[in-house]
This record gives structure tokens, sequence and C-alpha cells, in this order.
């Protein structure tokens, strides 16, 4: 009833799911450079709870990339520097803890508006 739909109620799933496939992924790697494989079953979780298709080899193979390096875009190019084990799990963590904090803000703005409605209609005078 809060979300409103089912529709919400799923993105709010998806997310969550996100999130937990995120914290799953078993990045490998050393100093220098970090890699995910993209077959494993968090990246399969990761990409269906993204809506991406989880069949489609390339596309989690550039989800993996995303995470797995820093990507700066200037005026003429995009450069990928790889990141090491270590700060791509930072980085992964970072993207979840986002994702959470965007989904529970999200939630708190539909129970107060939901609440704000209902104290609107309790404070109207009845004769």
């Amino acid at each position: 009833v809060l979300l409103g739909n089912s529709q919400d109620s799923e993105q709010v799933w998806r997310l969550l799911g996100a999130v937990l496939a995120l914290g799953d992924m078993d990045i490998s790697g050393d100093d220098h450079q970090s890699f995910i494989d993209p077959g494993s079953a968090a990246i399969m979780r990761l990409s269906t709870c993204l809506a991406f298709d989880s069949a489609d080899q390339q596309g989690r193979a550039k989800l993996c990339k995303l995470l797995t390096h820093r990507i700066v875009a200037t005026r003429g190019e995009i450069i990928a520097t790889p990141r090491d084990a270590k700060n791509a799990r930072l980085a992964a963590d970072a993207l979840a803890r986002n994702m959470y904090a965007q989904c529970f803000q999200g939630l708190v703005s539909k129970c107060n508006a939901a609440l704000g409605s209902q104290a609107a209609q309790s404070q109207k005078i009845k004769f």
C-alpha cells in the first residue's frame, strides 16, 4: 500500500537485490588491477536486478569493467584506469551504500507524503 503499486515494489526489491549482489561479488586481483568474473552468480544477479539482459556476456563484461576501472570523461576522450582489488571493492561498496541510501530516502519521502496527507485529512474540523 505504501509504495502505491506493484511496479514501485518491484523496483525497491530489484534495488535491494542489487545492493546484496554488490556485497556478494568476488573481486580478485593484485596491486595493479582487479578482476570480476562476468559469469559469476553475483554478476548474473546484479545484471538481472539492474534490468540488464543477464544472458548478454558482453553486457556483463562491461558491467565488470565499470566496477573494476575508474572512468574519466574529458572533452574529447574517455579514459579507463584499472583499479587495484582493494579500490575496486571500496568502489563497489560505495555504490551499494549510495543505492541503499537513495532507496531509503525514497521510502522515507513516500512515508512522509502518506503521513502528510493523512495528517491534513485529520486536521479538518467537521461540523
